[in-house]
């Protein structure tokens, strides 16, 4: 079977590798793109593809950044019409249900079954070790559920079009702004020369926390521009909520920061200080 996958980043070239793994011939439009993704792709199975061979593929997967959503499934859907071909197309990208929606109605004009899938969980490790799950929303969900025979976790909703894409940022409100409270939480306590004394009382108060703190941290410099396009999205969605837009703008502006406030080195350290036994160099 023939499977597009329109991006070849981290999450994007991982989900081409597991279905090629599985036995899919993967598609994706390189042309322009750096050396860096061509190199990934060729990693992963993934072959160049023309926009028109793109459009013959009977599945085409979309995992983009959410500013290029729209973009891309207007490139892919004039291709298809030029083609005169009918694939279902799954927008499987951090976007906002009434973008998912507007995708949506532009996809089944054009005669095409459309999707809207949300991936939860990082990219598929090798050997299928670890594998994010998909929810899809919609008629076509589905069908979207077979490649769940090429390595894939999918769970089809019994929702309209909208619902997957409002559940992922519903999630993302919680994991990514749990991530950004926890690492102010970090910068006041470094501040104030106490971070030893906080970071043992959260092992003993909140282990949970802590532990998702260490797992984060090492890749908040790395994804922090992507976490700040998901807190503009939850900005504007919770806009008539008291304090949401004022709660997800500042987070933004905190990921949008990250990169240096609290850069690479100073969130791996915290991943490691939340890592250590309780107790453990607590006055030092």
């Amino acid at each position: 079977m023939d499977i597009a996958v329109i991006g070849v980043g981290a999450m994007g070239s991982a989900i081409g590798a597991l279905l090629a793994e599985s036995g899919a011939r993967v598609l994706s439009p390189l042309a322009g793109r750096s050396e860096q993704s061509r190199r990934r792709a060729a990693a992963a199975g993934i072959r160049d593809a023309t926009p028109a061979e793109i459009a013959g593929c009977p599945m085409i997967l979309s995992v983009v950044p959410p500013t290029q959503a729209p973009q891309v499934a207007v490139a892919v859907m004039e291709a298809v019409v030029a083609r005169g071909a009918q694939p279902m197309f799954a927008d499987c990208n951090a976007i906002d249900p009434d973008t998912a929606r507007g995708i949506g109605e532009m996809i089944e004009r054009s005669g095409c079954r459309f999707v809207d899938a949300a991936i939860l969980g990082g990219p598929p490790a090798a050997g299928r070790a670890r594998r994010p799950l998909f929810y899809a929303a919609g008629r076509h969900a589905e069908e979207f559920a077979k490649l769940t025979a090429f390595g894939l976790d999918v769970r089809a909703l019994p929702a309209p079009i909208g619902a997957a894409s409002a559940l992922k940022m519903s999630l993302a409100a919680v994991s990514k702004g749990m991530t950004g409270v926890l690492a102010l939480a970090l910068q006041l306590a470094e501040q104030e020369q106490v971070c030893d004394f906080f970071v043992e009382q959260l092992r003993q108060s909140q282990p949970g926390l802590a532990g998702w703190g260490a797992s984060q941290f090492p890749q908040l410099a790395a994804k922090a521009a992507r976490w700040a396009e998901e807190m503009t999205i939850l900005e504007q969605l919770l806009a008539s909520s008291p304090g949401g837009s004022q709660c997800f703008r500042g987070l933004a502006d905190m990921f949008a920061a990250a990169p240096q406030v609290p850069g690479d080195d100073q969130a791996r350290r915290w991943a490691g200080a939340l890592l250590r036994e309780p107790g453990h160099d607590a006055a030092a």
